[in-house]
């Protein structure tokens, strides 16, 4: 039984999960209030994990770039990838605002919650993200000096293990791979937590609509919206603005990516689709192996625009629900922690959610909402994924075209007559 259990697909337990604490909820009605204890279990899980997994993970990210190839490919991919990603955060953040996805609903927040303590200025917010002690920002649960930190460490580490000479050189590698070890162990807690996740959502679904009633879906029903909105918008504007930029084709662009496109929508995983962007990119796109063959693999480790749109949305909704207003100078938090630690963010299946608790605890937001997004989370995560490995494929072929790696003789592009004779394979 425990087998088969575990053997069943996450995804749909966790929607299980989720229907079963509303249909619980409308049963027991406030009554239901006793299963509290779980979903405050799950809650305390994903505190429990979102600092080590920040740590190794933005280390392990960092490290993995080679400063030999951090040239011409790697720095133009690297600028790509943050313009959009901020990009994908304004457009968050202006949606969110103008129209406030959590409005119409109120939460009672936990009692160790305090909406009355001020949020630091905009230069504390700043100064804040360089940690005096790291290791006491670990054990306060503060994500952006632990990002920052990680980052510095993980580029150090980078450094040492491709430059460093003799014993150093060893060091540093068995460093890297202790680090490694360290997150392949913290994703296996965080899918043992995920396991538990369908009986979390199920009892916080059920104490908030046996308190509530079904008044509490309809908020959630805008939040899909709205991340669907910025997401189309971001392909449109964004992807669209840079293929426009650098005058390539965006119907056959389009074309040619359609199969990497669907396949992430589908599986969910921007790791999982690599393959297909790689066969994209070469076949169809005409994109020379040893451009895309970094900046695919970097693209499904850092470029997460999707993820930002949505969690940003996330953001906003929780402070409606819990009745705070964010300021400019939280906003600048959300936005620098997502940006910080999408370079560590796993290609997988619902990883926002962990990261999601990392920008709650910054801009300090009550985590137990996120069982509630948790539900919906599916849904989203197609979409995010698909904008994500999108803006991967724009992304190889913008800098393709920059270093005279795009072969206009192939693919999609034969006939055109916006490329032919401009770009050669090298």
């Amino acid at each position: 039984m425990l087998k088969r259990y575990f053997e069943f697909s996450l995804i749909y337990k966790i929607a299980i999960g989720f229907v079963l604490g509303i249909v619980l909820g409308f049963i027991l009605g406030p009554s239901a209030a006793f299963l509290d204890v779980f979903g405050e279990i799950f809650i305390r899980l994903l505190k429990m994990i979102v600092m080590p997994i920040i740590l190794f993970t933005i280390v392990v990210g960092a490290a993995s770039i080679s400063p030999k190839s951090l040239g011409r490919v790697g720095g133009k991919i690297f600028i790509y990838y943050m313009i959009t990603t901020t990009f994908a955060i304004i457009i968050g953040l202006v949606l969110g605002n103008v129209f406030q996805p959590g409005q119409g609903l109120s939460l009672p927040p936990p009692p160790e919650f305090n909406p009355d303590i001020m949020p630091p200025a905009l230069k504390d917010v700043f100064l804040g993200i360089i940690p005096t002690n790291p290791f006491g920002s670990l054990a306060m649960g503060e994500p952006l000096p632990v990002i920052f930190f990680a980052l510095i460490f993980g580029l150090g580490l980078s450094f040492l293990k491709d430059s460093g000479k003799g014993r150093m050189k060893d060091a540093a590698h068995m460093v890297y791979s202790g680090c490694q070890v360290a997150a392949e162990i913290i994703f296996k807690i965080t899918r043992g937590v995920l396991e538990y996740a369908p009986f979390g959502i199920l009892a916080i679904m059920a104490v908030v609509i046996g308190e509530r009633g079904a008044e509490v879906l309809g908020p959630f029903v805008k939040l899909i919206v709205l991340g669907y909105a910025g997401m189309t918008l971001h392909i449109l504007l964004v992807y669209g603005g840079f293929l426009a930029l650098f005058r390539i084709n965006p119907v056959k662009f389009l074309k040619g990516s359609k199969e990497a496109m669907i396949t992430a929508y589908t599986s969910r995983t921007s790791s999982g689709t690599l393959p297909v962007s790689l066969s994209c990119a070469e076949e169809n796109l005409g994109v020379s192996n040893r451009v895309c063959s970094f900046t695919l693999p970097l693209g499904a480790t850092i470029n997460m625009d999707g993820t930002a749109i949505y969690m940003v949305l996330e953001c906003i909704f929780a402070a409606n629900l819990f009745g705070v207003e964010l300021t400019i100078s939280q906003q600048v938090v959300i936005l620098v922690t997502i940006l910080l630690s999408s370079i560590g963010t796993a290609g997988v299946p619902s990883a926002s959610l962990v990261l999601l608790t990392g920008v709650l605890k910054a801009v300090k937001l009550p985590l137990s909402v996120i069982p509630m997004f948790a539900g919906f989370d599916p849904i989203c995560d197609m979409m995010r994924t698909m904008t994500n490995v999108t803006g991967d494929m724009v992304g190889t072929v913008v800098v393709a075209k920059t270093e005279g790696a795009l072969n206009t003789d192939t693919g999609v592009w034969v006939g055109d007559a916006e490329l032919d004779g401009n770009i050669e394979l090298e």
